[in-house]
């Protein structure tokens, strides 16, 4: 994987675990235990999901066949492990919504290292 492609993974990974872990106690010490993990679950999931995008699609860009097939592989196992683990959550809709809410806090992540970075695109 290219440098700054790897230190942006890995910088974005960084911020959101911390974040994560920062709301996961905000909302276990508000709400309870499940609400907290769920949002912590989703935290996870997000940040493995993110790392093996930058994976693949590094991989497949530095290959000289490009073969699409990994991308399209590497997406549906993604959205399955994100499906299954969502579907586990199904019969609570407090917990089902704070693993959702995660999801969308990873992108804070990513505005958050734009502004650390502060060097807009390159």
């Amino acid at each position: 994987m290219e440098r700054v492609v790897s230190k942006l993974i890995f910088n974005v990974s960084k911020i959101n675990i911390i974040l994560g872990t920062i709301i996961t106690v905000i909302l276990t010490f508000f709400f309870d235990t499940k609400i907290g993990s769920a949002f912590f679950l989703g935290t996870i999931i997000s940040s493995a999901s993110f790392i093996a995008n930058g994976y693949v699609t590094s991989s497949v860009l530095k290959s000289h066949n490009k073969s699409i097939v990994k991308v399209y592989l590497s997406y549906f196992i993604r959205l399955s492990v994100i499906v299954l683990c969502g579907s586990i959550l199904i019969n609570d809709i407090k917990s089902l919504l704070a693993y959702i809410v995660a999801f969308v806090v990873h992108f804070i992540g990513f505005t958050i290292n734009g502004f650390i970075n502060q060097r807009g695109s390159d």
